[in-house]
């Protein structure tokens, strides 16, 4: 076979190249020139912003696919620049050409490498579910090539994406995981570096803070000496992590020669976001060794150079209230305490609606639509739009809000599926008490969304594992609120286009805004947001109020276990008349004897069995089997 190959060949070069072939070795040849200066541009000392923007939109605008896999590697090149300058809309658009590339040329592993380059900018941008989607289909990848430290880079990003939607304790998991694929081969510890780092910065957030002492050291014993603008910028974070670490336990003298540290490897980036986290770390020193005010001075001159969409923005507010804390400002503490919240949850708030936002300009102009707008788009729906196929809108409509409510649910549930499993139960009760099923499928869907708000409560409410208390459990109630607000905007975008595609989408979103915000309403008056009783508080809301606490009893929670399906009917059946509309009380028991019938004592997968699955649902499932693998093996060891 080889020799047939090889004789083919000198066939080949024998005959004079084509006109295609002599265009296609110029694009080659200039393709190897840019790869080579821009290599020479990432290493330390240079420092060119404008031959990069130059270069990145001559990439960006040709739709040249002459030697993909090459022009691939130039994009992920570039990528690296754009991501230590925080520039992530450039960054992401690059990436997903290197992606589109990759795919067009049947090059798994590069494909692999560039998918994770997508999902790291995503996860920056805070489009969690499109990172967290991104980064499965990378895994599977990886596993179907035996790619060992592929697999390896794309769990460290997905630990990260994990962390950022506050699943902290799934994202140390995971953590776990990537240390023991990465053994001590020489060429992983960069990412054997960054999960004990990751490790160190999720213990802190909890604040356990032996844990987090002993993992950003391990972090600083597998970093090598930095030798790109990458990867000194990833020093950076890691000097800034140590910096907190050593503050919080007291090591000043030790914490300032990290901050210089972290100084010094700022300025070899030579980047914004490198200098103002190093800026950080020295405001953090300077207020622990005696000179808050000083230190406070510094932080806003900082402010004016941090947008709020910066991932560097969570570190600022976070050492402003420590510097505040030091000061003796303890109103002040209080008020940016509140303000950090605050600042969170519009910002996680304004994220989710923009990428709704985003897919319905999309599906208005048939993917004739702004860049940044596809960008926001799992790749699957991008693709249809690019290439103009038939598009089912509805579908992916609802597919889209539909991955949004289980991310919310995922910050506080175990598996990501109790919004399904309280859709099918709403369903399964509207029919018996007589609706048609077209409505009570409406309904079902609609339910699913009915936590949506979640995705505007910070990640430090959710997280926290004693009471809420105050000003913190008045920010908890908000949820209801914040749930109906944001689908009420994407209602009102909708309407505005007068599209009657629209229409059913419009009916079942206008329950979901109805449920959102009437589903902690008690049937005696003292729920929340409005205080209502009785028939006041819409049927809709009072169906699901049912069905989502009956699901909340029967399955585990971090601070409870679950109870059996008899206790769970008889707690239900305590609050008829409290909590609960007692006419809905009695059908609900009918509906739940008949799924034991079905189903067994333990409903086990009802809900799946008899629902399709989401996109992100279904990425769920994979990284809910490679956590428990994680676990098993740590339990070994």
């Amino acid at each position: 076979m080889s020799s047939v190959a090889s004789s083919g060949l000198q066939v080949e070069s024998n005959r004079p190249p084509s006109n295609d072939e002599v265009g296609t070795n110029k694009v080659r040849d200039t393709l190897l020139e840019l790869e080579a200066a821009t290599r020479e541009r990432l290493q330390l000392g240079s420092c060119e912003p404008e031959w990069f923007d130059s270069n990145s939109r001559d990439l960006l605008s040709s739709s040249d696919t002459a030697a993909p896999q090459l022009r691939c590697e130039v994009l992920l090149l570039f990528v690296q620049w754009y991501s230590k300058e925080g520039r992530w809309e450039e960054a992401l658009a690059l990436a997903t050409r290197a992606a589109d590339l990759a795919r067009y040329a049947h090059a798994s592993s590069l494909l692999r490498r560039a998918l994770n380059n997508v999902g790291m900018v995503q996860s920056r941008m805070r489009n969690l579910i499109g990172a967290v989607v991104t980064y499965v289909e990378a895994l599977n990848i990886a596993d179907s090539i035996g790619d060992r430290s592929g697999k390896a880079a794309t769990l460290a990003n997905l630990a990260e994406a994990r962390f950022n939607a506050g699943l902290l304790d799934e994202s140390i998991a995971l953590n776990r995981y990537v240390i023991e694929l990465s053994g001590s081969e020489p060429q992983m510890m960069p990412i054997r570096a960054g999960a004990h780092h990751n490790i160190a910065v999720a213990a802190l957030l909890l604040n356990d803070l032996d844990t987090a002492n002993l993992e950003i050291r391990t972090a600083l014993e597998f970093s090598s000496e930095p030798r790109s603008l990458f990867w000194a910028h990833q020093r950076v974070v890691l000097e800034t992590t140590f910096t907190k670490v050593l503050v919080r336990l007291g090591r000043f003298d030790e914490a300032r020669q990290r901050a210089d540290m972290a100084t010094t490897f700022a300025d070899k980036v030579d980047s914004v976001p490198a200098r103002i986290r190093a800026n950080l770390a020295h405001a953090l020193c300077e207020a622990a060794n005696g000179n808050p005010d000083s230190a406070l001075t510094s932080l806003e001159q900082l402010k004016a150079t941090i947008r709020e969409t910066d991932p560097v923005y969570r570190d600022f507010l976070e050492i402003e209230l420590l510097c505040n804390s030091y000061a003796g400002h303890n109103r002040y503490a209080q008020h940016y305490q509140q303000k950090y919240i605050l600042d969170l949850a519009r910002f996680q708030r304004e994220s989710a609606v923009a990428q709704v936002a985003a897919l319905q300009r999309a599906f208005r102009t048939g993917g004739h639509t702004s860049e940044a707008d596809l960008l926001a788009l799992p790749h699957n729906v991008r693709e249809q739009m690019i290439n103009r196929t038939p598009v089912c809108r509805k579908g992916m409509f609802r597919e889209q809000l539909e991955a949004l409510a289980s991310l919310a649910e995922q910050r506080d549930d175990a598996t990501g599926e109790h919004a399904v499993r309280v859709g099918r139960l709403v369903s399964l009760l509207a029919v018996e008490l007589g609706h048609d099923r077209d409505h009570a499928a409406r309904l079902g869907l609609a339910s699913r969304l009915h936590d949506i708000g979640k995705l505007a409560i910070p990640d430090v409410l959710l997280l926290k594992r004693g009471k809420l208390l105050g000003k913190e459990l008045e920010i908890m109630r908000r949820h209801p609120t914040e749930g109906c607000q944001i689908i009420s905007d994407i209602i009102g975008s909708m309407e505005a286009e007068r599209q009657m595609w629209f229409h059913e989408d419009l009916s079942t979103l206008r329950l979901g805004a109805e449920v959102a915000l009437y589903h902690h309403e008690w049937w005696d008056g003292s729920g929340y947001p409005r205080g209502i009783a009785g028939s006041a508080i819409p049927e809709s809301a009072r169906i699901i109020a049912l069905a989502d606490a009956f699901d909340e009893l029967i399955h585990s929670r971090p601070y409870r276990t679950a109870c059996a399906i008899d206790d769970a009917i008889s707690e239900i059946t305590s609050l008829s008349g409290r909590q609960f509309d007692p006419l809905l009380c009695k059908a609900f028991s009918s509906v739940v004897s008949r799924l034991i019938t079905r189903f067994g004592p333990k409903l086990e997968g009802f809900a799946i069995r008899m629902c399709p699955e989401s996109t992100c649902l279904r990425a769920k499932r994979v990284i809910d089997r490679i956590v428990e693998s994680a676990r098993c093996e740590e339990k070994k060891t």
